[in-house]
């Protein structure tokens, strides 16, 4: 299989998976208490509520322990499918539909903060200011592909072509942030 087709192929998947998810429960890997504990710790710090404008302020430690929970998720998600790098091309993108998004995805009526403003208090350059939650999701993305082994290009060439055909121009820039953020962060981990 030739890397461009395999780019192709990723890409379809994200457009797929984005365009048909309404939202994303808070479902688990089952009868993993471990990971459920961090589940009820990242929900509880993302729930808090916001300041007098409008955004909610974490540390950046916060935000750790949410991604922290959010690998420690994907992990689980990829040993019970025995491996995301072991996936062919249709099993990983059918992967990505199921769970393609990140705690931050959707409303939060709908267990999401996809809406919601943050501000991450002692936040490296790049990831400053107030950002949404759909565009902190993006971190997702760079977990899901850096736990397949892809490269970081195929990250950016999965989410520019996405928010393209979306019409999401002004929100690529963040995004790619955001995804180059959450594969490097992926990577880093003991």
């Amino acid at each position: 299989m030739s890397p461009d087709f395999a780019n192709g192929a990723i890409t379809a998947a994200f457009s797929y998976a984005f365009n048909e998810l309404a939202h994303r429960s808070r479902d688990i890997v089952p009868d993993d208490d471990r990971l459920r504990e961090m589940q009820d710790h990242a929900y509880g710090i993302l729930e808090r509520p916001a300041g007098a404008d409008g955004v909610k302020e974490l540390s950046f430690g916060e935000l750790g322990v949410v991604m922290d929970y959010s690998a420690a998720y994907l992990d689980a998600r990829s040993q019970a499918r025995g491996g995301y790098m072991n996936l062919s091309g249709e099993e990983f993108g059918t992967e990505l539909y199921k769970h393609g998004d990140s705690i931050f995805f959707g409303p939060e009526s709908l267990g999401g903060f996809g809406g919601t403003q943050f501000r991450f208090v002692g936040a490296p350059r790049g990831l400053q200011g107030v950002h949404y939650g759909g565009d902190i999701n993006y971190f997702y993305q760079g977990f899901m592909q850096a736990a397949r082994g892809n490269s970081l290009r195929g990250v950016h060439d999965t989410v520019i072509p996405w928010n393209v055909s979306q019409g999401n121009f002004s929100r690529i820039p963040q995004r790619l942030t955001w995804a180059t953020f959450g594969y490097d962060y992926y990577r880093s981990r003991p």
